[in-house]
């Protein structure tokens, strides 16, 4: 199934009657604000909010004038959010810190939205991949050619574990899948 856009992941999610979500990677919190105005669950936003690493404009290249003080991108992501009250919850933390956090099998639906190169999104796929849930939804953003660091891990991820994965029709793509 195509969507047009990716918070049209939260119909999906709401469909399938699922109620909680992660974004790892959250910046500014512009998927999360858009995803919760649809979705009816809670959603656990998983940034450290600090500093980015040398080089980070290989997976950030739409950031290269949006570089600002990471503390002041925390502060904006909270400000969005506010809305929602307490179905969002803020984890200042790596990703693989934060992963500890959630059982296995115990969130309906990740949206993987962090350092966008080969390692990082490999990893972050095996480190989240086991805690949705079955029935859930696996996701991320940025399946572009111009980021050729996710597309060879979701790639290669979807052909190791069987998975076949659906796009969005977004300027820069969201990849997703139901996990059986």
């Amino acid at each position: 199934m195509i969507l047009q856009h990716r918070e049209a992941l939260a119909d999906i999610a709401n469909a399938l009657g699922l109620t909680t979500a992660v974004e790892v990677g959250t910046h500014q919190a512009v998927f999360a604000c858009g995803f919760m105005t649809r979705f009816r669950g809670s959603i656990s936003l998983i940034d450290p909010w600090e500093g980015f690493d040398e080089g980070f404009e290989t997976y950030y290249p739409h950031f290269r004038e949006d570089v600002r003080d990471r503390n002041e991108d925390y502060e904006i992501a909270k400000a969005v959010m506010l809305p929602f009250g307490e179905r969002v919850s803020f984890h200042r933390m790596k990703s693989d810190e934060a992963c500890s956090l959630f059982p296995d099998e115990s969130v309906g639906i990740v949206y993987i939205d962090a350092k966008h190169d080969y390692d990082n999104v490999s990893k972050d796929l095996s480190l989240w991949f086991p805690k949705v849930s079955s029935g859930g939804i696996i996701s991320g953003h940025d399946f572009s050619y111009s980021l050729p660091g996710v597309v060879h891990a979701v790639t290669e991820f979807s052909q190791t574990n069987n998975i076949e994965f659906s796009f969005t029709k977004d300027e820069m793509p969201s990849w997703w899948a139901v996990k059986r």
